[in-house]
This record gives structure tokens, C-alpha cells and sequence, in this order.
């Protein structure tokens, strides 16, 4: 259990040993200890939200398809789980998803059909998106605190995040210890440094 407040997530699982966002990569982030899984989420062609960062399988598993052209069983294929797995694989196990594209009404729809409104925190850089998720948990529900925006002397959030059905974590724990910054050896820059590409979480 986290202590004093604070809870280390696993950037798209342990992202430096395995494929990211996969099961095995979300497996072994919990076995080296982490309090929590952190993911991100698109929608395939038939409606299925899966765990992945791009928009394609490209980098990750060297197939230069875009998962909205694919359908689930496709995806799936390339080593791409849903949501609904991830939730169901691991119960009780507090999970920050990152919308990448619109998807907020899916999420919501998903989440509460699997009745996991108190272990999955929505979360999205896009203010469309999340006023969407916003709009789609009743009032006292839990509905996301106002965000923020960004600034001269003022940096964005590290994630602007409507939880569903539960009130929202507080930003520090929103934003714990990310797993590949956590095992970076020091003076060495981490992955998401290195690669501009995943710059945005």
C-alpha cells in the first residue's frame, strides 16, 4: 500500500523491460513493486478501447497499421490488450488511463459496465476530451476538478484527470513515481526524454 500519501505508478507498465502497455509489461511493473498501472488508451474500428500510446503499431510491435483502421481481433493479434482485460487482470490495482483520442463516452460506458469507477482514473492532455468525461458523470458523481491551464511561470499539470464515480486523487498522486524514471541510472536521461515522441505521456 502506498505510505504518506504517496503512490508510484508504472508508466505504461515496466516500459523499460518489456513492450509498453502490454500484460506482460503490466505484470512485471507490479512485481517489482509499484502501487499502480499507468496506460493509455485508443479506440480500434468495432469499438474496443485498447492500451496503447501511438496511434499505431509501428513502433512498438513493427506493424505500420492505425488501430482505428483495425479491428479488435487484429489488435489484439499484435500483442495489444483491451481495457477490459487490463481491469479484469487486475482488480483493486488503482489505473491511470490517458485518452489519446476522444473516447471519453466509450471509457465511461466501459468502465461502468465492469464496475470499476473507483480503480480507473480518466485522464487526458486534450480539454475537449475531458470536458466530455466531465459532462458524462453526474453532479456528486465524480466530477474532475478544474484544471489549470498553462502559462507564462505557470507549466501545465502533469495530467488533467475526471475520475469516474469516485472523487479525484489529489495531482501528487495523480503524477506519482513513474517506473522508467524511477530505475534511470542517475545522470542519465530517461526514455521519455530520449524519444521526443513520447514526450506527451
Amino acid at each position: 500500500m502506498p505510505k504518506a500519501g504517496v503512490r508510484v505508478y508504472a508508466h505504461r507498465g515496466a516500459s523499460r523491460e518489456l513492450p509498453e502497455n502490454t500484460m506482460p509489461a503490466f505484470r512485471r511493473a507490479l512485481e517489482l513493486g509499484v502501487d499502480a498501472l499507468e496506460t493509455d488508451l485508443h479506440a480500434t474500428a468495432d469499438g474496443v478501447l485498447v492500451t496503447s500510446h501511438d496511434p499505431d503499431g509501428a513502433r512498438v510491435f513493427g506493424v505500420a497499421r492505425r488501430i482505428a483502421d483495425c479491428r479488435w481481433s487484429e489488435v489484439r493479434e499484435w500483442g495489444v490488450p483491451s481495457l477490459e482485460e487490463v481491469v479484469r487482470a487486475f482488480p483493486g490495482v488503482p489505473i491511470n488511463v490517458d485518452l489519446k483520442t476522444n473516447v471519453a463516452a466509450l471509457a465511461v460506458e466501459t468502465l461502468r459496465r465492469l464496475g470499476a469507477e473507483e480503480q480507473v482514473t480518466l485522464a487526458s492532455f486534450q480539454s475537449a476530451t475531458l470536458r466530455r468525461a466531465r459532462a458524462l458523470v453526474p453532479a456528486g458523481g465524480g466530477a474532475a476538478r478544474p484544471v489549470r491551464p498553462a502559462g507564462p511561470g505557470r507549466p501545465a499539470p502533469p495530467l488533467a484527470c475526471a475520475t469516474v464515480g469516485d472523487p479525484p486523487m489529489p495531482r501528487s498522486r495523480v503524477a506519482g513515481g513513474l517506473l522508467d524514471r524511477q530505475r534511470a541510472r542517475p545522470g542519465r536521461q530517461s526514455r521519455r526524454t530520449r524519444r521526443g515522441r513520447n514526450h506527451d505521456g
